[in-house]
């Protein structure tokens, strides 16, 4: 499976931004922005929507386009506040531990688990208190270049230019989020990267090449995968439908006030159900930036 567990993991790594190392990716000889822009039927622009990856990217690979957009603007608007990634890792950190009378192998299978800890190298009693969200999203972190993600880089890009600065939810909002899908359904998640980890890589080095390379539709086959949802019923709602209809009615206010960057996850912009689909039913122009 796995594609989803990527999209998963992409969504709880928001705003956490890494150290910057080696910047190397595979990608299109000329990449298109994955930027759109925002009008009013006049044609009156007022923002501009920016994919992000959230780490690992190769930023001096991106489209200039996208940097030059967000000179034009006076407004960033991120997932979250990432003013300080502390308060994130702090959100986090309240809840690594499972509840009293959970244990990870109880919740992967003894087999699972039994991998689980060979291919981490750490004692059973060391993880058996973890919960699996986290696990999840430390495994995949391995997967990826150790930079920083586009989102990170707009936000030091827009801190240093003085911009004025908002977001789309907090970091407990976000982490409640996580959390409210369930211990098991992650556990879930962690089971296939443990048994199906080939996989599970080649789908997020695909993704991670498709978004240098501005190739959406590539992604869209990715992030909506029938198999994956098919599997996991309801978990494209509560990922990213539900949060893109509680966005786009805040994105709308900064819209009247024009002049906005928006940077989030390249997913919640592509596909039904997106922030660019819902916007254009309230009848704005969103058109992608052709370079």
């Amino acid at each position: 499976m796995n594609r989803l567990a990527s999209r998963l993991f992409l969504i709880a790594l928001a705003a956490l931004p890494a150290v910057a190392q080696d910047g190397s990716s595979t990608q299109s000889p000329e990449p298109r922005a994955l930027l759109w822009k925002v009008s009013k039927p006049d044609g009156k622009h007022l923002a501009y929507l920016a994919g992000t990856f959230h780490m690992g990217v190769a930023i001096d690979k991106l489209p200039p386009v996208l940097w030059k957009a967000l000179d034009e603007c006076a407004i960033l608007a991120t997932e979250i506040d990432m003013r300080d990634p502390s308060i994130m890792r702090d959100a986090a950190m309240k809840h690594v531990n499972l509840p009293a009378g959970k244990t990870l192998d109880a919740l992967l299978g003894q087999a699972t688990f039994d991998k689980l800890v060979a291919s981490m190298n750490a004692a059973p009693d060391q993880l058996k208190p973890i919960r699996p969200l986290f696990l999840a999203m430390q495994i995949q972190a391995g997967w990826l270049p150790q930079t920083e993600g586009t989102d990170a880089h707009i936000h030091a890009l827009a801190t240093k230019a003085k911009k004025e600065l908002a977001w789309l939810e907090t970091p407990a909002e976000q982490m409640a989020l996580l959390l409210g899908l369930g211990d098991q359904c992650w556990a879930d998640q962690l089971k296939d990267l443990v048994n199906e980890g080939d996989k599970a890589k080649e789908q997020m080095h695909a993704l991670h090449a498709a978004y240098h390379a501005g190739d959406a539709d590539k992604m869209i086959a990715i992030l909506h995968d029938p198999e994956s949802e098919k599997k996991y019923p309801g978990m494209m709602k509560v990922m990213f439908d539900d949060r893109n209809a509680a966005w786009v009615p805040k994105i709308e206010a900064m819209l009247e006030r024009g002049n906005t960057y928006v940077a989030v996850g390249t997913g919640h912009l592509l596909g039904p159900g997106s922030v660019v689909e819902l916007l254009q039913k309230r009848g704005y122009a969103v058109d992608r930036v052709a370079r």
